[in-house]
C-alpha cells in the first residue's frame, strides 16, 4: 500500500510543475497579452474556457505570421477544404470576396497578379492589389499584436457597415483584435479572424478588416 506520506509528496510535486508550465506559456505570450488574456478572453462558461484558450493561441500564431510575413506559416493555418476568405470592409459577402487556397497564400510572395477585393469606402474605387499588397493595406495595417484589446466571438466597436461575421460563417468562431487608436469613437480598427474546426484543429476560414466608417 502506498503510504500516505509519499502520495502528498507526489501531489505537491504535480502542483509545482502545473504552476511552473504556467509561467512557462505566459512568458512566451507578449507582456501586453500577458496582463490582458484573462479579461479580454469572453467565454461563458470553465467548459468553453480551455477551448476559447486553445483558440486563441492559433490566433496569435496566426497574427504573428501576419505581421512576420510569413506566408508558408499562413498556408499551415488555412482550411484544406475551404480556404480562406478575405474582407476589407466588415460586411462578408462570400460571393463576391476573394478566397485563396493554402497553397495560393503561400506562393503570394512571387505573385505580380492583382485581384478586385471591393470598393473603398471613402471613395467607391474599386480596391485592386496583389495578394502580398492587400495584406499590407487591410490585414496587417496596424500593429495588432502589440496594441490591440484582443476578445473571442465577441466585437467590441462596430461601424456603419452591416455586422454579419456570424451569419455568413455559421458554426465558426473568431478573434477580434481591436485597436481603439488615438480618438477611439473616429480613429479604431479591428482585424478579426475567423476559424472552423476540423479533426480537433482550429483552421483560418475568414479574415474580416473592420475600421471606423467601415
Amino acid at each position: 500500500m502506498v503510504k500516505r506520506s509519499t502520495l502528498i509528496v507526489v501531489g505537491l510535486f504535480a502542483l509545482l510543475l502545473g504552476l511552473l508550465a504556467g509561467v512557462f506559456i505566459s512568458q512566451m505570450l507578449p507582456p501586453r497579452l500577458q496582463s490582458t488574456l484573462a479579461e479580454s478572453v469572453n467565454v461563458t462558461d470553465s467548459a468553453a474556457s480551455d477551448d476559447a484558450l486553445d483558440l486563441l493561441r492559433t490566433a496569435l500564431d496566426t497574427a504573428r505570421a501576419f505581421r512576420d510575413g510569413d506566408y508558408a506559416a499562413l498556408a499551415y493555418y488555412v482550411h484544406p477544404e475551404e480556404g480562406v476568405t478575405f474582407t476589407p470592409n466588415t460586411t462578408v459577402d462570400r460571393s463576391v470576396d476573394q478566397t485563396f487556397t493554402a497553397g495560393q497564400i503561400a506562393n503570394a510572395p512571387g505573385s505580380s497578379e492583382t485581384y478586385i477585393w471591393g470598393t473603398a469606402t471613402d471613395s467607391a474605387v474599386p480596391i485592386s492589389l496583389t495578394l502580398a499588397d492587400y495584406l499590407s493595406a487591410y490585414v496587417w495595417d496596424e500593429n495588432y499584436l502589440a496594441q490591440a484589446r484582443i476578445s473571442v466571438d465577441s466585437t467590441r466597436v462596430t461601424g456603419n457597415a452591416l455586422e454579419n461575421l456570424t451569419d455568413a460563417y455559421p458554426g465558426c468562431r473568431y478573434v477580434e483584435f481591436y485597436c481603439p487608436g488615438e480618438a477611439p469613437q473616429t480613429d479604431w480598427s479591428a482585424l478579426r479572424l475567423v476559424y472552423q474546426q476540423q479533426d480537433g484543429v482550429w483552421y483560418l476560414v475568414g479574415v474580416v478588416h473592420s475600421a471606423w466608417g467601415a
